[in-house]
Parts: structure tokens; C-alpha cells; sequence
């Protein structure tokens, strides 16, 4: 190690003890320190020694400063020299504060020219005098300076727009307070999507406008055996639209939207889980019409939830089935409450779930129309090359998912980034941004980067279990 080095160990050490409040071990090493870099000093030249002086002067200044503790300390805790100080203070002579002029100076009042002060009555009709702000402070007599006026309250002004209130009760009946904000903040009023905004599934949208729309738009319809569904799965492989078909179907219902996951439901207190359950569902039918939405449901419910190795599933389980069922122990519409679910793995899930899930609606990989209907959405905000065939490049998208297409849109769009440059792009966009325009090229280069998501051997999966379990 060389000696620079040791005077960076001394220094850190010192440092170390200094925030230990060991001052005198903190000194002895900076002295320490300042020994090893004279030896320092001494294998440099004159210049180089010039350019480590501030060096020298810091831990010198270091140095300094903890004598000056060390001997405050000293002073504080000698009571002859704390004595010897206070008789100081006491002898020497006030000192009184004589630096505003004279013009400022007033005599004290004289007791005979005391006059008791006189209140006057104020008028009922009399406007309060708001006192006016003064622009420029006086720098010379900044106490005589008046402070600004308040600004007056607007709170009976009705033209002030207000602060909208939330409509939520802060609780419900047979509700655990604890879980009432949380269950607030999964319940969406306004999803943001429409059917414009979904591309194809003709068949999924009729089949859930008959199972969720139609009883709440036509509830009289819905009396006596011919009960509103309780439950309606979405199943299918992995981006054909299963969430945004029900954000969808939340905005076309004009109903709440409970959005549940895992996360919101599961607690790691015992018990906890089981009321949260209890408490969306009573939430929903407070709220009713209402739609509970639980994607990626087989994480729940899945076929061994009652495993013996997991003491929660069981009680889960047990205790959504049961909300499930008595969903519909009234047939009254005003607490209609729809659950839907969404899965990618339907052959997990038990047989009590399926029968409460009544209508099982399964959302295939994209057609041509419908794959040429998602290019055209995913395009409508970009510029398109006019040679460009959007129906050659649906055709050659087959296979291919909703979100994968979405994604060959996006890597077609940067491959025309990519061509310009990040710089160039950054310095010029106006122009760039006016003058790229996604070609068939780039589609094709997108499509051999991009690989499906979805195996041949997964789509027989889904076709064996609507052949076995559809409800449609």
C-alpha cells in the first residue's frame, strides 16, 4: 500500500470516529494522517506537491476543528470554567441596541396625557375596508412594513367550481370497514372501451349482449325460472380479448365494473381473504347492477385448491362459490350481480365452478376478416404507405393473436425509426414524423422477428374442452 493510501485509510477512520463522537481517537489519527502524506510529499516534485496542497490544507482544517470541539467540550464540562464564564457575563455591560435613527424614536407617553380609548360601535351596513397591499417593501423600516391582504374566501361563491365529492358510502352493512377503500379502488364506473374499439368476435358479443346486457335492460323478461346467468367464462388463448371484451361490455351495460385479481383478494392474514370475498360481492350488489371481473380466474380456482398443502384454497374456494350461488338466491334485478371470468388454462378448473359459470363463450385465434379488421384499427392513427395491401398482410398473419398483431404493427412503425436514426430523428422530427410511412417492407421484416404466441398443440387443448364443456 502506498502512502497515499494510508492517508485516505487515516482519514476515513477518523472520519468514522468523528461520527462515534470519538473526538481524541479522531484527532491522533488525523495527525496520524498528516505524518504519512509529509512522507507523501516527499517522493513528489515540486509541482505535483503545489497541486496536492489543498490536500494538506483540508485535513489541516480537519484537524482544526476537532480541537475546537475537543476544547468546547472541555469548557462545557469544567464546572469552575462554566462559573468563571456566567460571572463574565453577568459583569459586562448590557448592551443596548442603538442603530435606528432618532427620527424613529417616540418619548414614552405621559400619565397625563392618557385618554381612555373610546370603541365605536360598528354599523351592520358597513362594508369591512380590506387593507391594500403596498407594492414596494420600505428596506429601511421593514418592521413598520404592513402585510399583504388576505385574499377573500370564496366559499359562498357559486360561480367557483367545486371539488367533486365522491358518491362512495364510506360503509356497508355486513362489511368489515378495513376492506372498503380497497374494494373502492377496484371499482371502475368507466372502463374506456367500447365495441368500436374491438375488432371481430361477433359471436362473443352476442352470446354476452344475451347473458348481461339484455337482463338489465329487460329485467321484466327475467322472472321466475328464467333466472339472469350468474356467471359467464371467457376462455381461450392467450390475447384474443378476453379482458377488453369485458371492459367493453362494462361501458355498453352502463354498469359497475369490479376489476378482482389475486392480489386484491388475497391477505396474508388468516381469515382476511374469505371477508374480502364476502365484502366485494356485497359491494357489487349495493351497486348492482354490477359485474365482478376475475381474469386469470384457474390461479384461484384452480382444480387443486383444495390441496391439503395450501390451507387457504379450501376456505377461498369454498367461500366464492358460495357468493357465486347466492348471487342469485333473489331474483330481483336491482341486486343482479354477473361474475365474469376469464382464463387461458380452462382445464383446470372444477366441476362446481363450470356449473356456476354457466355460459362458457370461447374466443378463438382471429379470422381473416378479423385479422383484417385489427390491422385497420391498429393503423387508423399511423401513416400507411398507399401501396401498401392490408389484405395480403392479414392473410399472412394466421396464426397470429390480437395482441401479437399489435405488436408486428409496433415493430413495424420503429423499423421505420430505425431507418432515420434516434439522433437524426431527435433533431428533426417535425420533418421525419410527416414523411414515415409503414410499408409492406417493414410488416414483412416485423413478421419474421416476430414468432406466434400461441402453439398448434394449445389450440387442440381449446378445441377439446368446447367440444366437452362449451355452453354457448
Amino acid at each position: 500500500m502506498n502512502s497515499f493510501a494510508l492517508v485516505e485509510e487515516a482519514v476515513s477512520r477518523a472520519q468514522d470516529m468523528m461520527v462515534q463522537q470519538k473526538y481524541d481517537i479522531a484527532k491522533q489519527l488525523l495527525i496520524e494522517a498528516l505524518g504519512q502524506f509529509e512522507m507523501f510529499k516527499r517522493s513528489l516534485s515540486s509541482q505535483e506537491q503545489q497541486q496536492y496542497a489543498p490536500v494538506d490544507q483540508a485535513i489541516r482544517d480537519e484537524l482544526q476543528l476537532i480541537e475546537d470541539v475537543i476544547q468546547e467540550l472541555k469548557h462545557i464540562n469544567d464546572p469552575i470554567q462554566r462559573a468563571e464564564s456566567a460571572d463574565q457575563v453577568e459583569d459586562s455591560p448590557r448592551n443596548v441596541r442603538n442603530d435606528r435613527p432618532n427620527q424613529y424614536r417616540q418619548p414614552a407617553p405621559s400619565y397625563k396625557n392618557v385618554q381612555p380609548r373610546v370603541y365605536k360601535t360598528p354599523s351592520i351596513q358597513a362594508k369591512p375596508e380590506v387593507p391594500k397591499s403596498k407594492g414596494k417593501i420600505d428596506y429601511d423600516r421593514p418592521w413598520k412594513q404592513e402585510k399583504p391582504a388576505d385574499k377573500p374566501s370564496n366559499k359562498g361563491d357559486p360561480d367557483k367550481p367545486k371539488k367533486p365529492s365522491s358518491d362512495l358510502p364510506t360503509s356497508y352493512d355486513n362489511v368489515d370497514a378495513r376492506f372498503v377503500d380497497e374494494i373502492h379502488a377496484i371499482l371502475i364506473k368507466n372502463t374506456g372501451v367500447s365495441f368500436s374499439d374491438i375488432a371481430g368476435l361477433d359471436d362473443a358479443k352476442r352470446l354476452l349482449t344475451e347473458a348481461i346486457i339484455l337482463p338489465m335492460q329487460v329485467p321484466e323478461l327475467f322472472q321466475g325460472p328464467m333466472a339472469p346467468w350468474k356467471g359467464v367464462l371467457l376462455y381461450g388463448p392467450p390475447g384474443t380479448g378476453k379482458t377488453e371484451l369485458a371492459k367493453a361490455f362494462a361501458t355498453e351495460a352502463k354498469c359497475c365494473f369490479f376489476a378482482a385479481s389475486a392480489s386484491t383478494i388475497m391477505s396474508k392474514f388468516v381469515g382476511d381473504s374469505e371477508k374480502v370475498v364476502k365484502a366485494l360481492f356485497t359491494i357489487a350488489r349495493f351497486h348492482a347492477p354490477s359485474i365482478i371481473f376475475m381474469d386469470e380466474i384457474d390461479a384461484l380456482m384452480s382444480a387443486n385448491a383444495a390441496s391439503s398443502d395450501n390451507p387457504v384454497g379450501p376456505r377461498l374456494r369454498q367461500e366464492i362459490l358460495t357468493q357465486m350461488q347466492g348471487v342469485s338466491s333473489t331474483n330481483a334485478m336491482e341486486q343482479h350481480v354477473v361474475v365474469l371470468a376469464a382464463t387461458n388454462h380452462p382445464w383446470n378448473l372444477d366441476e362446481a365452478l363450470r356449473r356456476r359459470l354457466e355460459k362458457r363463450i370461447y374466443l378463438p385465434l382471429p379470422e381473416l376478416e378479423t385479422r383484417l379488421a385489427l390491422v385497420k384499427l391498429k393503423l387508423r392513427q399511423c401513416q400507411v404507405d398507399p401501396d401498401l395491401n392490408v389484405e395480403e398482410i392479414a392473410q399472412i398473419l394466421e396464426g397470429y393473436s390480437g395482441s401479437d398483431i399489435g405488436i408486428i404493427v409496433r415493430e413495424s412503425l420503429m423499423n421505420q425509426v430505425r431507418k432515420v436514426g434516434i439522433a437524426e430523428l431527435a433533431k428533426n422530427k417535425d420533418k421525419y414524423l410527416s414523411e414515415m410511412k409503414i410499408g409492406r417492407d417493414d410488416f414483412l421484416a416485423a413478421i419474421n422477428k416476430t414468432k406466434p404466441s400461441v402453439a398448434q398443440s394449445d389450440i387442440a387443448k381449446y378445441l377439446k374442452f368446447k367440444q366437452d364443456f362449451s355452453s354457448e
